[in-house]
Parts: structure tokens; C-alpha cells; sequence
């Protein structure tokens, strides 16, 4: 395993323990793991690191437009893929697949008792029926918009897009997202 940049284990406010590690790949790429839970503490993380191999792995869920400058942050299982503008971790563009086996719905998933900072509008993506609000992010925080579309014969997905980016182009990038299961 390269050197190791930065890590350690360490509690939150509630006493958690958590532990992330960062080191720089020989291309000049950094790689971080957060551990929380069973794996709160360094060497468990560390065992982590050591057992990742470098290939490349399809993503089920993708964005098919993207702004400039934006890139790959984070990603679950096929089920949230998260893109981040340089190191502004404050502003995250979020996709997240929504199962319908829980009887989800565009207005269940819209109307979650979050402010809003503006009227939920009906607006159609991909040929289907969505839902896009302007959330009010809280005292000390970004507003953000959140989007729920459903990908054709597929699930719900949602997207949460900064309010740097405007409706419009939260639209356009909705209009490209795409899911393989």
C-alpha cells in the first residue's frame, strides 16, 4: 500500500468513533476511505486499503452530462453516484436510484417535510412526469434543488444539484441520467 497521507481513528461529538484514511496514487490521484462503526478505528481501515485492487468497474447508475470541472466523488453500490465541483465539498450533485418496492411515489419522495425555498413544479424529464423543488438548505447552508424524475421502465431516482446551477440546467442534466441494474 503507498505511504499514508493523513488517517487516524477519531470520535464525532456523540462519541462514534470513525477513522479515514488518504494517500496519493503514483498517478497523481488521491484515494480516501471513511470508516465508521466496526470499521471506526485506523487498522481497520487500513486492512481496508490494503485489500483494494485498482480496476476498472461499472457503474450502473450514471450522469450522461456533467458541468465542467465536476467529478466522480462518491458512489454506492449502483444505488447513489455523487459528483463534486474541485474541493468544494459544501455543493455535491447527488443521484440516487429509489426502489419502488416500498411504494414510493414522485409526490412521497418530493413532499418529505424538508423547507422548500420555493413551489414543487411539475416539469417532465426523459418523457416522464417529475418533480423538482428548491430546498432551503438551513441556517449556515447552501439552498439545493431536488429532483425527482423516474428513469423509463425503471425506478424513481433523485438528484440533489446545488443552487449555483440553475433549473434549467438541472433539467438537462436529468434528462441524461441513465441506470443499468
Amino acid at each position: 500500500m503507498p505511504e499514508r497521507h493523513a488517517g487516524g481513528g477519531r470520535r464525532d461529538p456523540h462519541g462514534n468513533s470513525f477513522a479515514d484514511l488518504l494517500w496519493e496514487r503514483p498517478d497523481g490521484r488521491w484515494v480516501q476511505i471513511l470508516g465508521d462503526g466496526a470499521y471506526g478505528e485506523t487498522d481497520a481501515v487500513v486492512a481496508v486499503a490494503e485489500s483494494l485492487v485498482d480496476r476498472p468497474q461499472p457503474v450502473g447508475l450514471q450522469f450522461g452530462l456533467a458541468p465542467a470541472g465536476w467529478t466522480v466523488s462518491g458512489f454506492e453500490e449502483s444505488r447513489s453516484l455523487d459528483l463534486m465541483r474541485g474541493d468544494d465539498s459544501g455543493r455535491v450533485l447527488r443521484l440516487s436510484v429509489i426502489p419502488r418496492d416500498g411504494g414510493a411515489t414522485l409526490d412521497g419522495v418530493v413532499d418529505n417535510g424538508m423547507p422548500t425555498a420555493g413551489p414543487v413544479v411539475t416539469v417532465t424529464v426523459q418523457g416522464q412526469e417529475a418533480r423538482v423543488v428548491l430546498r432551503d438548505g438551513g441556517e449556515g447552508q447552501h439552498d439545493f434543488w431536488h429532483l425527482v424524475g423516474q428513469i423509463p421502465d425503471g425506478p424513481l431516482f433523485l438528484m440533489l444539484a446545488p443552487e449555483v446551477l440553475t433549473q434549467e440546467q438541472v433539467l438537462q442534466i436529468a434528462e441524461q441520467v441513465t441506470y443499468t441494474p
